[in-house]
């Protein structure tokens, strides 16, 4: 069983004349009732330490006696059942009951005190049906019984200050139901074995305190739309399926469920559409769902979640969670469509921290160290803000998201479909990936399921690969970058390549937003016969090359033009299906400008096939060269050749060399639109740019602004 809370210790009571009075024998506190005129002192003793009152006088009260065999220890007048005795009293008397098994259904309609001598052995059984107790009068006191075996245990009707305590209650169908009462006090029961344990029904400013609430099939406690105020303290609720159910129906103001102890329940606390319930101080322990909040303003802090499934578990609701303390939980908070505040947490062990779907509001300054990788994941969030979380290393993950601000400690993000209007990495480091959606169908429109398709990164690597299902789809991740406050590393763009029975079809994606591609596979294209008189051509490479003429990269490609071999029936559209020839475009497209030579090296393609697709998209009007001096360079549609430098950087690399000179402190931004270069092809530049120390970036707020390097610069 949980620890109680700490200075709390049970203590021995004890009287010297138990004739006159008696006290409950063994517990953190007592009650003292006097039963008979006389005089009485009350010894409470914890270990070595002792304390006792004063002389307690007991003045003689009305009193009538309750015993099964009609001895009352020799008291009178003596009665044999509850019945008896209250027909023989007025308001104000005492009921004194023996031990014995009374099976009645007992009407309270007096200002009474029943009070029994000993729980464990006074026993009221209603036969498993109808109301035990019914209390209809106020300033009723039932205490130290074992009332048991009644639909109702005890009903208590629109009465005031009636005081149920020192009880046991059990197997029945409600154990305590208040109706429409106002001052009850409840305390010290136990409470246990049934479907309903207590039911609060339009109460108001009643409590309930110290009890125990056990075995419930239904609701440990359920509220009816009562005017509660600090009531729900010191309880401990186990093994109940719901331990505390709130639902009200009317607008009521806020209460305080503080420093209970629940374990071992299906739900610990199920709150719905309830105004701004505080939920402080409060342990709970190996429940499935320790707390439920559905379309409630909530308050919950300070409150201790030790090894439940799920510890805190939101639905569509405003509110705070903060400064809470959660230890090997599944999952610490879980949450649907809610704009709650989570802040100051701290969650040590367990799956994950954090795990929401179409989050709405803010994670602040959480301390998160979960067992599993992921601390934080967030699907689907508008307008969050995730700010000063220390993830320890963890990841967060966040998919198909927009948040407002994203500033982290600690932590490796990986973002799919996600955005942030404001983003502070600080020592953390950032991937983003966007969903491509690829279809693939044939000529006549019919998808083809089945299909092979490969994405590519920008350096040729296999980054993603899976056939299509029957509708022709697959959806990759494709990772478009890295970043951390100092650094950027550009996967993009990507070529999606497809094949199917022999049919192929290829394109090329910027993975900078979801994307949708289709692809369709067509056969691929034979070359035609082979020039029939390359012997010819033969003899003049042999003297171009026995001359050093080959070196000259002019004569070289048009020496190899002639040579290669023929192109047949393809089509516009389908001119990049070809793998090959999709890789040398895609390359020009990031290299404006490079050399026939360079080229052949950075792909590790021979000169005669780079000279065949590089033939081939001349003549499609996708690229157009121009010599310089000994080199042939070669530009994607859409770029207009620069003057060239005659060095051994391309024409894009000398121009972005000489702009960062003249402009230091230019951004990649400002760059792509000056030059009229697409915003990748200017980062990647850039990286090899900063490799050869031609350039350095420096980060200045949330941009990085570049500066002309140390490194060699005779060649720009």
């Amino acid at each position: 069983m949980p620890q109680t809370a700490a200075g709390t210790s049970p203590a021995d009571w004890i009287v010297d004349n138990p004739t006159a009075c008696t006290v409950t024998p063994h517990g953190t506190s007592t009650t003292f009732s006097g039963i008979g005129a006389g005089v009485c002192i009350a010894t409470t003793t914890y270990g070595s330490f002792s304390n006792r009152t004063g002389n307690l006088t007991i003045l003689a009260r009305p009193t009538v006696y309750v015993d099964d065999d009609g001895a009352c220890g020799g008291n009178a007048p003596c009665f044999t059942t509850f019945t008896g005795a209250l027909a023989n009293a007025t308001d104000g008397y005492y009921v004194v009951v023996y031990a014995g098994n009374y099976s009645e259904h007992v009407v309270v309609d007096k200002q009474v005190r029943i009070r029994g001598l000993d729980r464990y052995h006074i026993v009221v059984d209603g036969g498993g049906n109808g109301t035990v107790f019914l209390v209809t009068a106020g300033s009723v006191e039932i205490s130290n019984l074992t009332v048991r075996e009644g639909k109702y245990g005890i009903f208590v009707d629109r009465t005031n200050d009636t005081r149920i305590v020192y009880n046991i209650i059990e197997n029945y169908s409600y154990g305590l139901y208040f109706n429409r009462t106002k001052d009850a006090f409840t305390a010290w029961n136990l409470v246990t074995t049934g479907q309903y344990g207590v039911v609060t029904d339009h109460v108001h400013n009643d409590a309930v305190r110290w009890n125990v609430i056990a075995y419930n099939t239904v609701y440990g406690a359920k509220d009816y739309d009562s005017q509660l105020r600090n009531c729900f303290n010191w309880n401990q609720f186990h093994h109940n399926h719901i331990a505390y159910y709130y639902d009200p129906n009317e607008p009521l103001q806020p209460f305080e469920f503080d420093g209970n102890v629940l374990w071992a329940n299906d739900i610990g606390v199920l709150v719905e559409n309830g105004p701004a319930l505080r939920l402080t101080n409060n342990l709970f322990q190996d429940n499935g769902r320790a707390l439920v909040v559905v379309g409630s303003d909530l308050n919950v802090s300070a409150n201790t979640f030790v090894r439940n499934f799920v510890a805190v578990d939101i639905t569509g609701a405003a509110g705070n969670v903060t400064a809470n303390a959660f230890r090997d939980n599944g999952i610490a908070v879980a949450c649907t469509d809610a704009a709650t505040a989570i802040a100051a947490n701290t969650v040590t062990g367990g799956s994950a921290a954090v795990v929401c779907t179409s989050f709405r509001g803010s994670l602040e300054g959480n301390d998160l160290l979960p067992d599993g990788g992921v601390a934080i994941h967030l699907d689907g969030a508008r307008d969050a803000r995730v700010t000063a979380n220390d993830a320890h290393g963890r990841q967060i993950l966040l998919t198909n998201s927009a948040l407002a601000e994203l500033a982290v400690v600690r932590s490796e993000v990986l973002a799919t479909d996600s955005t942030f209007a404001a983003l502070d990495l600080g020592d953390s480091r950032l991937s983003e990936s966007w969903s491509v959606t690829v279809v693939t169908m044939a000529a006549d429109g019919t998808p083809i399921g089945g299909a092979h398709v490969a994405a590519y990164d920008r350096d040729g690597h296999l980054a993603a690969s899976a056939p299509t299902d029957a509708s022709g789809r697959v959806t990759f991740a494709l990772l478009q970058r890295t970043r951390t406050a100092a650094s950027e590393i550009t996967f993009a763009p990507y070529t999606i390549r497809a094949e199917a029975g022999g049919a192929t079809a290829t394109s090329f994606v910027a993975a900078d937003r979801p994307m949708f591609v289709t692809l369709a596979l067509t056969t691929a294209v034979v070359p035609g016969p082979a020039f029939p008189w390359v012997l010819v051509f033969g003899s003049l490479l042999a003297l171009g090359i026995g001359g050093g003429l080959l070196g000259v990269e002019p004569l070289k490609f048009a020496l190899l033009a002639l040579a290669a071999p023929l192109f047949t029936r393809i089509g516009k559209d389908h001119v990049l299906d070809d793998y090959t020839r999709g890789r040398v475009y895609q390359y020009l497209e990031m290299n404006p400008g490079d050399h026939f030579n360079s080229i052949c090296r950075a792909l590790d393609l021979g000169a005669g096939t780079v000279t065949y697709h590089l033939g081939v998209l001349e003549r499609m009007g996708l690229v157009q060269p121009r010599t310089d001096n000994i080199y042939k360079r070669f530009y994607p549609k859409g770029v207009a050749p620069p003057e060239t430098n005659g060095g051994t950087l391309s024409e894009v690399q000398v121009r972005i060399v000489h702009a960062v000179r003249d402009l230091p402190g230019i951004s990649q931004k400002e760059l792509a639109r000056m030059m009229g270069l697409r915003a990748s092809t200017v980062s990647y530049q850039m990286a090899r740019l900063s490799d050869r120390r031609l350039v350095r970036g420096e980060r200045q707020g949330r941009h990085v602004r570049y500066f002309p390097g140390d490194g060699p610069s005779g060649n720009a």
